[in-house]
């Protein structure tokens, strides 16, 4: 027997949850908005798009596969993970969605979040 070093053996798909949390959660929330897009009939489908944006997936999920045998590969399953959502994110979004005015939007119209800021202004000074 060869000892190796530990990123030959497999990873837990509980360590593979947790690694990725952040990509977990883009996840949820980009097949959210993608859900809402269809089921309102905002987003109008441009098949080829959505191919590429399927592949992309598709590949990221044999790259999980490939990280459940051996921890190596999580360097290569988190980033087209990253970029799978990102691609779905940005075809689920409307063309002319404009971030900074619809986070303003929502911080203005949140009475929640106004006491977060405030609370956060008032510890920092």
């Amino acid at each position: 027997l060869v000892a190796v070093g530990n990123e030959w053996y497999p990873m837990k798909i509980t360590d593979l949850l947790t690694v990725n949390v952040l990509g977990w959660i883009l996840a949820i929330g980009t097949f959210s908005v993608f859900l809402w897009r269809v089921k309102t009939g905002g987003t109008a489908v441009n098949k080829e798009k959505f191919g590429q944006i399927l592949t992309l997936y598709i590949f990221s999920g044999l790259l999980a596969v490939m990280t459940l045998k051996s921890m190596r590969f999580i360097e290569y399953f988190a980033p087209f993970f990253i970029l799978a959502n990102g691609f779905l994110l940005d075809f689920s979004l409307p063309g002319n969605f404009a971030p900074a005015a619809e986070l303003k939007k929502f911080w203005k119209n949140n009475a929640v979040n106004k006491i977060i800021v405030s609370y956060l202004l008032r510890a920092n000074g």
